[in-house]
Formats: C-alpha cells, structure tokens, sequence
C-alpha cells in the first residue's frame, strides 16, 4: 500500500522542494514514481542495477530529496548524486577507512 501527500514546493532550485512521502513494503521504482509525481526531478538508472535492490518502506514528513533518497537507498546496494533536476542512481560506493601512520 503506498501513501502520499502534497508537496510545498518553491523554484528554483532543487534544495528547496519538500516531500511528505509515506511508502511501505514498495519497490524503488515506486519511490521513483512518486519523487517525479512531487517534483520536477528527472531520474536515471539501469534496470539491471535496480534488479538488486529489495523492497523499501520510508517515511519523510516535510523533507528534502537527500532525506527521501537516503531513507530509500539505506540498506540498499544503491547510492546517488545529484545534478541540477537529475538524479543519477548508481552502485554504492564502499566507504574505505584509512589509518594513520
């Protein structure tokens, strides 16, 4: 079942578009579905790489994309950048930790 309200949303610029998405149990595509119905993001990605994600349930109340992408990609082989109105879905990057010598 998939829930979702109004946005406030005030051009320019992307920082400023607010979600109150409520999501459960849905595929990222779904997530996909509604970011575009609230906004005016554009968003790429290969099908193959979505086929490795799992299912997704997020909540944001008055959030910006960085929270709704976050919320959705947690736990997920998916991560993304941001450019302009686009947003690029790509592999995660693993996090390397560096020591001191």
């Amino acid at each position: 079942m998939a829930v979702y309200s109004s946005l406030a949303y005030s051009p320019p610029g992307k920082a400023q578009a607010k979600f109150n998405i409520t999501l459960r149990n849905v595929s990222v595509e779904q997530v996909f579905k509604v970011i575009r119905k609230q906004s005016n993001f554009k968003i790429l990605y290969n099908d193959e790489l979505l086929k490795k994600a799992g299912r997704v349930s997020i909540d944001v109340r008055n959030g910006d994309i960085n929270e709704v992408l976050n919320q959705c990609f947690a736990g997920q082989p998916l991560g993304y950048k941001i450019m302009d109105e686009t947003i690029i879905i790509t592999p995660k990057v693993a996090e390397h930790k560096q020591t001191g010598a």
